[in-house]
């Protein structure tokens, strides 16, 4: 009995002399530490990559994270958040490019961001055929639109002069829809914007945004509106 009791008591010691140089909550704290500072790290990873490659591993942390999606839904707000962010910065970045003052304007609002790009630098007059000056234009809001989840509307404007008879189009409406789609076309087919994001409606001259009383008000209804819809 004596040994067993020595045995014992010399077991205790041990463990004090244990805590005494490593104490438990020591040891807790810095698992916490560390699982902060890959959770930072994480984070910031996400703001280097892709929608596309932030969607997909979102999703998967969320599927491993909570079989009912609570989690995966919170992720992907977060994540949408961040890329709505990102193309704000974009936006804002692109309309203040000197050479692009000129052509084009941004309007935000709750439910969508707005670029708005004046016609007579798309397309001549009458035509749906987007002209050689438009393309460093649309190139640069594709860079802005091709990254992003966001579905995109693209309106097409005219003003209120009727089409001459004989012309390739019949009225205003189908003129303005053919130059929607143009754009939209030149956003798959040459920038590779996925397709399913994309909506193209015409308007012709029933939605101006100036009276139809002299050329310059004319001029600021041909237009083109490529409308972000913002996640909610």
């Amino acid at each position: 009995m004596p040994d067993k009791r020595k045995s014992i008591m010399g077991r205790v010691r041990r463990i004090r002399a244990t805590q005494k140089t490593s104490p438990i909550w020591l040891t807790v704290m810095s698992d916490l530490m560390t699982n902060l500072t890959l959770f930072f790290m994480l984070m910031y990873a996400f703001t280097r990559l892709t929608a596309d490659e932030r969607e997909e591993i979102s999703s998967s942390l969320a599927r491993a994270a909570s079989k009912e999606g609570v989690v995966e839904t919170r992720a992907r707000d977060v994540l949408h958040k961040l890329s709505e962010q990102e193309t704000m910065a974009k936006i804002d970045r692109l309309a203040q490019q000197k050479e692009l003052e000129k052509y084009a304007k941004l309007d935000i609002s709750e439910q969508m961001i707005k670029i708005t790009l004046t016609a007579p630098v798309l397309f001549d007059i009458g035509e749906s055929t987007l002209k050689k000056e438009a393309v460093p234009i649309l190139n640069e809001v594709a860079r802005v639109i091709a990254p992003i989840p966001n579905d995109i509307v693209v309106e097409g404007h005219t003003d209120n002069v009727p089409i001459s008879a004989g012309a390739k189009y019949k009225s205003n409406w189908e003129l303005s829809n053919a130059r929607a789609f143009s754009v939209i076309d030149y956003f798959v087919e040459e920038k590779g914007v996925n397709p399913e994001r994309l909506v193209s409606a015409g308007f012709g001259e029933h939605r101006p945004v100036a009276p139809n009383d002299t050329d310059e008000n004319k001029a600021k209804n041909r237009r083109i509106e490529i409308n972000i819809i913002r996640v909610k």
